[in-house]
């Protein structure tokens, strides 16, 4: 007893038990974690809105993961809720279950399923296979019924085969485990195919009826496949239309081939090939899932081949009936033994053989009796010369008015250029050199390419135009550019050195000859074509209108505005919009209204809102409880003591401070220190002048709203004023005035979880007055970068991520902000008060801001 009176004497408060001190620690403990878990949640939550807002490409990979970590850090969140408020918090479960399991349903929404035959040979196929069989290939169902001897030998696994396939649970596991760790990066695509690969050819087998009908096949084509002097040319095809612009490696096997095992393994292998890094690349710039693309692979037998290549229907008017184009691959080898793409180096024989056979198969594909088709055959000779046609599709027709387009040649015009496809393209280019280059490819632009290489035909579906220093009329970039409509010049080399990435382009392919570039510097009030007049056009159309109109057909009608990266209604882009209510939306009412109930949370925004309220209450509930004497709140002492209370959760003070009390320069929070300042930086002026309504509005409010009373025990303005605070953490809940104020802020090493969340409502005046405050309010912070949002008379700001002295100085400017809109409600009808006291606020903030940020020890 006697040292007890002692210690009171000396004004020391009697040790606390060790117990009791454990109690704290350990729900700091608890405390600290959900702050970590909360600060997780919002960083992936902020990842999810900026990556939706921006224009860069969403995936099936993002959104798995970002939903997932998302769904993680919630779930610890409410786990520590749990841990601090006991068992009343576990009716949070259910209402989580339900959210996730409506988020998972969202991303696994399935893709229709193929089906039908799983193998179909060649001679077999008609158009009714198109949705299971490339339309390159069921078109030569035509050439099949008045030329069968065009058609190769072989058989297609269809559509329905690979469907099969992919839906295996296990492989679908593991191809979503390997993408999710790519992150969608596209430097990091070609070790994800290559994981892919692997794992597919060491880890799973052909289903068994698809096993039977290769052997099936296998048996029909036993003799030829065995037999010397035979190869099998393998091709992965898209199955629909719409992705032809995607072109897959293929495989020629010279050996020959006994067993249908050696098929399996063939099959295997061409089944990854949708999982090279073009074919993912191009699925997230379309914004469809890995499963939405189906494809089929054909298999085809051939004499070792001789040439190979394409022809077509020349594309201007007042050709022969009877002409055609063909084109050779770099793979025909001349007599003097070199690789040569100059159709004229072939023998005479067998070119005029080759045209003649051609036009055969186009007239066979034309629905008119007289050859003026706008098709184009792929065709294959072997050795023996045996003709045979791969595939088929159809051209587009060019616009008459481009065929005779001429460009001035004055300053700034580039001439020269094969045209691989007539037409007239306008935009900006981009040069694309590797997957980066690809994914910000913006649709609408001009594709210009060093050389025009098979792995970049896919950025043809979404430019307007393309541009290649190199290039074979032959490849499969020229086919699919004719395929897509796409103006093209080839053989361009001097076009590197001349055009400027942020000047817009005028792109003539033309038939003739006349091709070239012209860059059209595009001023605030000019039209593209400006400076074109001299152009010679056969219609009314202005050559740049003529231009943009071709860019709206091309581009599908989806945006083309330069910048624009991916289509915003792909089957993603639809299924993030349909996930960005679920994860970001806030739904549930304000913290003090009576439906603030854990049942009605919705959203993972809403679990973390009702989380943090009720996190931080029973935090604040525990500082300042009888019950938790033994960790006090210490009164703040500035000069004089204040009616804020202080909660240290961890290095918040400068030592170990005795007492009831602490003074401000014992506190070792830079947040909220920072944030004092601005409360002391001038002094509060008092209400302003009175205004009669705004009085009467206030006095009638205090009679009808009971929260007003503080005699009331369920009153908010009866809580105490207090802080939550660490050296780099601050959690603030007080009334200034009528009106309550929250506030954290987290001032972390790391940019990305650095926030500040501020929460301004309340007041004495009726709502209509509170509202116009909050707007009030709302105007000044968006002046230093706060993001706000006003439901009601509450305001939320925000500020996330940024260095710290731009989180300071927001800091001070909100202390300065809290302190001197008290009673500002009365005036809110008064628009000439109301102006003033914006412009002096407002230039005292500017001023605080610029202060340097304090230096604490």
């Amino acid at each position: 007893m006697l040292s007890l009176l002692r210690r009171m004497f000396k004004g020391v408060l009697p040790e606390v038990p060790a117990p009791q001190k454990e109690s704290f620690a350990s729900r700091f403990h608890r405390f600290k974690l959900f702050l970590s878990a909360h600060i997780d949640a919002y960083s992936e939550m902020m990842t999810f809105e900026e990556r939706l807002a921006s224009e860069v490409p969403v995936g099936m990979p993002f959104l798995r993961a970002c939903t997932a970590r998302l769904g993680i850090a919630t779930m610890q969140c409410i786990m520590h809720v749990q841990a601090l408020g006991g068992p009343a918090f576990a009716r949070l479960n259910e209402p989580f279950n339900a959210l996730r399991a409506k988020i998972q349903q969202q991303l696994n929404a399935s893709t229709w399923p193929l089906q039908g035959p799983l193998v179909v040979p060649y001679p077999a196929v008609t158009e009714e296979h198109t949705p299971i069989i490339s339309a390159s290939v069921t078109k030569i169902s035509a050439i099949t019924k008045q030329h069968p001897e065009y058609v190769p030998s072989g058989f297609i696994v269809t559509g329905a085969a690979w469907w099969n396939f992919v839906q295996h649970p296990a492989l679908h596991d593991e191809i979503d485990r390997i993408m999710l760790i790519s992150q969608e990066d596209p430097n990091s695509y070609h070790e994800a195919a290559m994981a892919i690969r692997e794992r597919i050819l060491s880890s799973f087998s052909l289903p068994d009826n698809l096993k039977e009908e290769l052997d099936a096949a296998f048996e029909q084509l036993r003799e030829e496949l065995a037999a010397p002097g035979k190869c099998l040319l393998i091709r992965c095809l898209p199955v629909r239309t719409e992705h032809s612009a995607l072109r897959l490696p293929e495989q020629v096997i010279n050996t020959p081939i006994t067993s249908s095992t050696a098929l399996y393994d063939c099959l295997l292998r061409a089944f990854t090939l949708p999982y090279r890094p073009r074919a993912m690349l191009y699925r997230l710039k379309l914004g469809i899932r890995d499963r939405a693309m189906p494809f089929c692979v054909c298999f085809s037998v051939h004499s070792a081949q001789q040439a190979r290549g394409s022809a077509h229907r020349p594309m201007v008017p007042g050709t022969l009936a009877n002409e055609v184009e063909v084109h050779l691959r770099r793979n025909y080898t001349c007599a003097e033994g070199e690789s040569t793409l100059d159709v004229s180096s072939l023998p005479g024989s067998m070119l005029e053989e080759l045209r003649q056979k051609s036009l055969e198969a186009l007239v066979c594909l034309s629905d008119a009796p007289v050859p003026g088709n706008r098709h184009e055959i792929y065709w294959v000779v072997g050795e023996d010369g045996t003709f045979a046609v791969l595939g088929a599709m159809a051209l587009p027709d060019p616009d008459a008015e481009t065929l005779n387009i001429t460009l001035p040649a004055d300053q700034g015009f580039i001439a020269g250029g094969s045209a691989n496809y007539p037409g007239v393209a306008y935009g900006k280019p981009h040069l694309v050199r590797n997957f980066n280059d690809a994914l910000l490819f913006p649709i609408g632009g001009i594709l210009v390419l060093q050389q025009a290489a098979p792995r970049w035909t896919f950025l043809l579906d979404f430019a307007s135009g393309a541009i290649a220093c190199d290039g074979s009329g032959a490849g499969p970039f020229a086919l699919t550019a004719r395929r897509y409509g796409r103006p093209t010049l080839l053989q361009c080399p001097q076009v590197l050195e001349a055009i400027d990435p942020d000047t817009e382009l005028l792109l003539i392919a033309n038939p003739h000859g006349n091709s070239g570039l012209r860059p059209c510097p595009k001023g605030e009030n000019t039209c593209p074509g400006e400076g074109l007049e001299e152009c010679t056009l056969p219609t009314v159309h202005s050559l740049c209108q003529l231009a943009q109109d071709y860019k709206a057909r091309q581009c599908k009608g989806h945006s083309t505005d330069q910048g624009y990266l991916w289509l915003s209604g792909s089957d993603i882009a639809i299924m993030a919009r349909n996930l960005a209510p679920l994860v970001a939306s806030l739904s549930i009412p304000d913290s003090d209204a009576l439906d603030f109930r854990a049942e009605n949370c919705t959203t993972f925004h809403d679990f973390l809102a009702y989380c943090h309220d009720h996190a931080v209450r029973e935090m604040f509930r525990h500082g300042t409880s009888s019950k938790s004497a033994h960790v006090p709140a210490k009164q703040l002492v500035c000069d004089v003591p204040k009616q804020f209370w202080i909660i240290n959760l961890e290095d918040g003070f400068y030592g170990d401070i005795k007492g009831p009390a602490v003074k401000l320069e014992e506190i070792a929070s830079l947040p909220m220190r920072t944030l004092w300042e601005g409360f002391s930086d001038k002094p509060w002026d008092g209400p302003p002048q009175l205004d009669a309504k705004g009085f009467l509005s206030v006095l009638f409010e205090a009679t009808q709203n009971p929260n007003l009373d503080p005699a009331s025990g369920a009153s908010h303005y009866s809580e105490k004023n207090t802080f939550l605070i660490s050296r780099q953490f601050c959690s603030m809940r007080c009334r200034f005035g009528f009106h309550f104020l929250s506030l954290d802020c987290f001032l972390s090493s790391r940019p990305r979880e650095r926030f500040i969340v501020f929460q301004f409502k309340g007041g004495a005046a009726n709502l209509s007055r509170r509202i116009r405050r909050v707007h009030f309010v709302a105007e000044l912070l968006a002046q230093f970068d706060c993001s706000t949002e006003i439901v009601g008379d509450t305001l939320t700001a925000r500020m996330e991520g940024g260095e710290e002295e731009q989180l300071l100085s927001t800091l001070r400017v909100i202390g300065y902000l809290v302190m001197h809109t008290r009673q500002l409600d009365m005036i809110m009808t008064d628009e000439q008060a109301l102006t003033i006291k914006r412009l002096q606020m407002l230039e005292d903030m500017v001023v605080l801001a610029r202060r340097p940020p304090m230096q604490l020890p």
